[in-house]
This record gives C-alpha cells, sequence and structure tokens, in this order.
C-alpha cells in the first residue's frame, strides 16, 4: 500500500491536523463562495446547503448528514469538507483515464456524498448482519476486504455499467482524500484498485432508450391538445375559481346545511388526496356554491347534523359552473371541471400554487417543448420568460418561431472553482411549441412568478429533472384516469406504459431523433409531420454539429437502416419473395449485413452507399436508395452524400422494391377504395377509381417478377382470373 502521507510530506504539502475544520468551520471557504448572498452553515451543522458554490439563481443542492450512520457521520463531514474547499486530488487529475474536474459542481458533490452513504448504509446493515462477529460501525472497523465485498455486492446488484462505475470511483476518490482526512475518518484502498476495474460498455453504445413508439405518440397527442384546445378552459376555470373565492360574500354555515337537510340534496362528496377532516364531504365545494366558511360549515356538520345529511356519490356534485368549450376527436376533452381539480391540495392559496389542472397543463407545455425543439433536459429546465423571439419570416409567407436559451453542455468550471459560464443558443421550432412556451409564461404571470424560470415552482429556482419526472408521471396518470376513459376512444387514447420504464425528459430528444428517422411521414399532431418538424429544428441550434442533435439523427438513420435490413434477412429465409426495379439490390444488402454485428463491422458497414435501405409506409414501399437513379433526388445537389426523400417517392422509380406484405397492403387498400368510390360525389370517385387502378398496377407488375434468395425467377404476367384485388394469386 502506497503511504500518503509520507508523498505529501516529501512534497512540503502540509497534512497537520491544524488544517482540520473545527466545529464552528465555515463549511464553504471563501475561495469556493461565488453567491455572496447565500448562507453558509458551520462545519457542525446538521445540513450544508450549496447555493454559495453557484451564481445567481441557478438551483442548488444541499448535503444532510442525518441519514447517516451515527459513527460515519463525522467522516461523512470531513469527505464533504474536502470535496467542496479541496477539490478533486491532482493523484485523480493525473490519471490517464481521468475526466474529472478540479473542482465539482454542488449537484456532484450531493451525488457523490449519497452514493458514498448508501455503501456505508449496506456495510453497517447487511455486511454487519452476515458478520455480526465484526460489525461496521465506524471507519477504524473498515479494511480493504471491505471494499472486496462492496465490490462484489454492486457487480451482482442491477445496477447498469456506467452508474456502478460512478459508484465504484466514489470509493477510490475517498481513498484519495486520506491525506486531508484526520486519523479518525481514513477509508481503506481497495484491493481492486491496481487493477482495471472500470466495466467497458460497448462501442455505439448509448445510455438513453427511446420512448416507446405507441407510448411517445399517445402522450404527445394529448400534450398538444393540451396547449390547443384545453388550455383556454383551464385558464377561464382558474380565473373563475380565483376570482368567486377573492369576491365571495360569507354566509352562516348552519343556514346552508339547513337549507340541505329540508331539501333533502346530498352534500358533494371530497375526492381522495384532500382530506383535511375526518369526514368525507367536499366543504370547499360549498364553500365556493355559497359563500360558507369551509371549517365553520364542518363544524357544524359534525356537531349534529351528520346523522341528517347524506354525502353524493356522484363527482358531478363538484362542478364549476363553467362550460366545457375545448374538445379532442369531436367529443369534449372533460366531463366536467371540478372544484378539486382548481384548487391546490392541502388547501394552498390559488393565487399563487398551482392547482393540479394548471399543474397537468404546465407539464403539458414543458412535454411539447422537450418533444419538439431537440433541447436536452437542463437546457428545457432553464428557459427563462421573455425567451420567445419574433418569428422569422421565411420566403413563401411560412415562419419559423424561435426561442433563446443557453447551452450547458461542454461548460467547465473555471480556474478558480467558479461554475462555467453557459452560451446563448437560439433554437428554431414549430407553432404548437411556441405556443406551449407562450401558455406556461402566462400560467406564472396568473401565479404570480412572472419574470424567472418557465418551469418552476418557484420562479427564481428551475426544477431539477428527476421532479420533471415527476410531472410527467402525474401529467400520465391523469390523462389515463380521467380522460381517457371518457374519450371516443378509451382504449386507443390511453397512454400505455413504456416498455423501458419511466419516462424522463432525458429520453424525448433521443425519440424525436427516432421518429425523425424512423417515421418522417407520421403525424405528430394535425397538419404537423415529423420530417417538417426536423427540417425547422435544423434551421436552429439543433442544427448545429455542437448541439449533438446531427449525430443522433445518423445514429438512428444507421438504426433504421440494419433493422429494415435485418428484418429483409428474416422474410427471405421465410422463403418470402422481393419485387420490384430494386429487389436484386435489396437482397444483395442482405448479403452484406452480418447476422452478428461487431462494433467494427458497424462503424464499417454504416458508411456503405449500397446498404442505404429504407422502409417507407408512406409510399408503401422499400427504398433502396442510389442517387444516381432517384426520382426524389434529382434536384439535389450533384456529388454529396444524399438521404432519400421518403416523402416525394415518385412512382416508376428504380429504387423501389417490396415485400409481400407490401403487395397485399396495395392490394387491401385497392378493394377500399372501390367501395369508397361508390359512395363518392363523381370527381371524387374518379380520383378514388385511379388511385386503386395504380395500387392493382403496382401488384400486377410486382407478381410478374419476384426475387427469392439466391434465384431469380422471372413468370409471365398474370392471368386475370388469377388476380384478385389483395395482390392475391
Amino acid at each position: 500500500m502506497i503511504d500518503q502521507k509520507a508523498e505529501l510530506k516529501a512534497n512540503n504539502i502540509r497534512s497537520s491536523p491544524d488544517v482540520f475544520p473545527d466545529a464552528k468551520t465555515p463549511s464553504i471557504g471563501p475561495h469556493r463562495l461565488h453567491n455572496a448572498g447565500a448562507v453558509i452553515a458551520p462545519f457542525e451543522a446538521s445540513s450544508w446547503p450549496l447555493a454559495a458554490l453557484e451564481v445567481g439563481d441557478r438551483p442548488s443542492r444541499t448535503i444532510h448528514f442525518e441519514g447517516w450512520p451515527a459513527g460515519f457521520q463525522n467522516f461523512a463531514r470531513h469527505v464533504a469538507y474536502v470535496l467542496i474547499n479541496h477539490g478533486t486530488p491532482d493523484a485523480v487529475l493525473e490519471q490517464r483515464t481521468s475526466s474529472e474536474s478540479k473542482w465539482l459542481s454542488a449537484s456532484s458533490i450531493a451525488n457523490a456524498l449519497l452514493k458514498l452513504r448508501s455503501h456505508i448504509i449496506w456495510l453497517t446493515s447487511d455486511w454487519s448482519a452476515r458478520h455480526s462477529d465484526t460489525p461496521v460501525r465506524c471507519p477504524a472497523d473498515l479494511d480493504a476486504y471491505h471494499m472486496a465485498d462492496l465490490k462484489v455486492w454492486m457487480e451482482e446488484s442491477q445496477l447498469n455499467p456506467t452508474h456502478r462505475n460512478k459508484c465504484l470511483a466514489v470509493i477510490v476518490r475517498v481513498w484519495h482524500l486520506n491525506p486531508l482526512l484526520p486519523d479518525d475518518c481514513q477509508f481503506p484502498e481497495p484491493m481492486w484498485n491496481r487493477h482495471e476495474w472500470r466495466h467497458k460498455r460497448p462501442s455505439g453504445e448509448n445510455k438513453t432508450l427511446p420512448i416507446g413508439e405507441s407510448a411517445f405518440s399517445t402522450l404527445l397527442e394529448w400534450a398538444c391538445a393540451f396547449v390547443r384546445e384545453f388550455a383556454p378552459d383551464i385558464l377561464a376555470a382558474h380565473r373563475h375559481y380565483v376570482e368567486s373565492m377573492r369576491n365571495r360574500a360569507v354566509i352562516a354555515a348552519t343556514s346552508i346545511l339547513d337549507s340541505y337537510i329540508s331539501t333533502g340534496r346530498p352534500l358533494p362528496l371530497r375526492p381522495s388526496g384532500y382530506k383535511r377532516n375526518d369526514d368525507e364531504v367536499g366543504w370547499q365545494v360549498l364553500s365556493y356554491r355559497h359563500g360558507v366558511d369551509a371549517g365553520e360549515a364542518a363544524s357544524a356538520y359534525r356537531s349534529w347534523r351528520k346523522q341528517l345529511l347524506v354525502v353524493s356519490s356522484d363527482p358531478q356534485e363538484t362542478a364549476l359552473n363553467l362550460p366545457i368549450n375545448g374538445r379532442f376527436h369531436g367529443s369534449p376533452w372533460i366531463p366536467f371541471i371540478g372544484v378539486y381539480d382548481i384548487m391546490r391540495a392541502g388547501g394552498g392559496n390559488p393565487e399563487t400554487q398551482a392547482s393540479p389542472l394548471i399543474a397537468h397543463l404546465r407539464t403539458a407545455c414543458m412535454i411539447v417543448v422537450a418533444a419538439l425543439t431537440g433541447m436536452r433536459p437542463e437546457e428545457v429546465l432553464h428557459l427563462k420568460a421573455k425567451c420567445l423571439n419574433e418569428p422569422l419570416e421565411r420566403p413563401g409567407g411560412s415562419r419559423v418561431h424561435l426561442v433563446s436559451g443557453e447551452v450547458y453542455k461542454g461548460v467547465k468550471r473555471q480556474e478558480d472553482g467558479s461554475p462555467g459560464i453557459p452560451k446563448p443558443a437560439v433554437w428554431a421550432t414549430v407553432p404548437v411549441a411556441a405556443a406551449a412556451i407562450k401558455i406556461i409564461e402566462e400560467i406564472n404571470e396568473e401565479l404570480g412568478q412572472g419574470g424567472g424560470f418557465l418551469f418552476s415552482e418557484r420562479a427564481e429556482v428551475s426544477i431539477y429533472t428527476r421532479t420533471a419526472a415527476g410531472w410527467i408521471a402525474s401529467f400520465i396518470e391523469f390523462v389515463n384516469t380521467r380522460l381517457a376513459p371518457h374519450s371516443v376512444s378509451p382504449a386507443a387514447l390511453n397512454i400505455p406504459e413504456d416498455p423501458h420504464g419511466a419516462i424522463t425528459l432525458r429520453r424525448f430528444r433521443r425519440t424525436l431523433a427516432w421518429f425523425l428517422r424512423h417515421r418522417p411521414n407520421g403525424d405528430i399532431t394535425t397538419a404537423i409531420q415529423y420530417q417538417h418538424v426536423g427540417t425547422t429544428i435544423g434551421e436552429g441550434y439543433a442544427g448545429t454539429k455542437a448541439s449533438g442533435m446531427p449525430d443522433l439523427l445518423i445514429e438512428e438513420d444507421w438504426n433504421h437502416r440494419r433493422d429494415t435490413i435485418r428484418e429483409l434477412a428474416q422474410l427471405v429465409s421465410e422463403g418470402q419473395g422481393l419485387s420490384g426495379p430494386a429487389a436484386e439490390d435489396a437482397i444483395q444488402a442482405v448479403r452484406k449485413l452480418p447476422r452478428n454485428l461487431l462494433p467494427a463491422d458497424e462503424r464499417r458497414l454504416r458508411k456503405d452507399r449500397s446498404l442505404k435501405v429504407y422502409d417507407n409506409p408512406a409510399a408503401i414501399a422499400l427504398c433502396i436508395y442510389r442517387e444516381d437513379r432517384a426520382l426524389c433526388a434529382k434536384f439535389k445537389d450533384a456529388g454529396k452524400d444524399t438521404q432519400p426523400d421518403l416523402l416525394n417517392c415518385v412512382d416508376g422509380c428504380k429504387n423501389v422494391a417490396r415485400t409481400e406484405k407490401h403487395l397485399t397492403r396495395l392490394g387491401s387498400d385497392s378493394i377500399q377504395l372501390q367501395k369508397q368510390a361508390e359512395l363518392a360525389p363523381a370527381p371524387m370517385a374518379q380520383s378514388l377509381l385511379a388511385k386503386a387502378r395504380r395500387n392493382d398496377l403496382i401488384v400486377a407488375e410486382a407478381i410478374a417478377t419476384r426475387v427469392f434468395g439466391d434465384s431469380v425467377v422471372r413468370e409471365g404476367p398474370p392471368k386475370a382470373e388469377e388476380f384478385d384485388g389483395d395482390g392475391n394469386r
């Protein structure tokens, strides 16, 4: 083992006890102070706010020591003190594979302490229970064998490799802090530290998974509907309720309850989650309707009237006196807006605190912005009031909406430890995202929080990504329980659970890239296609190399091509044929792609122009793209590595190939078109019949020439009686 203190002494580095903090020492030294107005806790405090490490109104973290085992709380304070005031040890920075910064952010320090605490809790609880003769109670009880057991425990856990690396790195870092820790806080060197201990991820692996197609499409459709259709109803309900409660004339509660007794009318039911007393009556509804004091009414009810009154089980009894104007798929988006939808749970002030429905509208705005701008999570959450610029007029009359913000990716702390300065950037986006920003600004103004961060619970502090994930989960639950069951198609409009887990802000960007490459012709919402979104965001920061979005699109382009070729390989292996002028090229692409791809294979094949194979649902065909024969590329710059324009696929293009599934789909569409023509006016019927004849001709020509695996089978044209409208012979 290395004698760390001897090395430091040899290099004239002070490590004597007089550098250790005492109980009254400020937890953050003056050289790390970057926010003069922030509170600095003394060393002995049970919690240390870290706002002094940040600049201005940036959100910060707090370290809590109460959750640590008693014997390790002083140890935790010393570790936190060193990380804050001494930074990362040079021994860590000088490692060949190190990507550490000298000065850690408040968030990085807090996260490191949380990981270390989880290790210590395991050692003092589970490990000590199994080794009751040598339990761990304080740092002096630890040795290298405990670290070895800790590594085994983490390897057997469900932690992903990246998170496991970070947990192990915290252990190694704390050992490097020993020269700056008191003798009773020394940490053992892990015996595995001298060997390669980082789990290597395969090249090209991406940690962020896209949201499932069904979950994302339905979630975004609802979110866009909140912005476009539901927002006026929600904001009107909020203003109506606030105004009603502000101007109500307070009436004696006893007289109101007596009127309910005399008429036999039931009292409204209070929804679960709003309990403030022992009964289930919705007193806030009576307060809204009659102007009574809710507490006085509850007391009068419990005194002697409880046996004379009943409570209605009809939720409609809580409805506000307002119509529902917004529509979703032609029907009212919600049966009614109730008092408890528009008041703060727990009785908070509705004029300054977001009610459930206002909170869901705010979340919908956040989802729309995250999904349709290409912003990273921190870029979304740091948007501020007045970030929406004047739209940019395009030639032809269309407009591009511009959003100003700040980029934090790649911004490092300065030499003195102060936070790095974020870079300004401007994103281009579509009208519905611009409308979402306007609505969230209107909400914040209504709540008296205008002028700060758009997405926050207090204007001066932005929320964390984990808070945003909670907002999204709550939004999905509300849609699935309150809105989808009353829609025109409850099963189709229910937001399904995502197969890859919780929906977080980080996944929206990756999902947008997936849709831009896999479903460019897919509708996000009425009159908006992903290809249009991709073109628009490419005109702002999201289209630059620095944004990282082009790299995501390149990655998803390859994923789409690889998956399409693999699906073709499966069809060919099953004996199915391919047809069309590019069918043989499709077979050659299948032969080029190995069944099991190594990282080196992927790097080589993704650049192979003969593997530009795309599934194009818009044309019900495959595109085996060759620029020299592509009819959609005739106006593009020659010599450039172009991509197919899948939304403008031209009949007769020699890049087209079709599977038997495509032919079946064309045939069935032809039958439907003919049936529609029988009921349509003459001009429309002619157009429908022309489309049906086009489908029939494509199927007939495709059946005439099919490619099966290793051989080309050329058949004569089918006889009329052999062919039906489904493309079957």
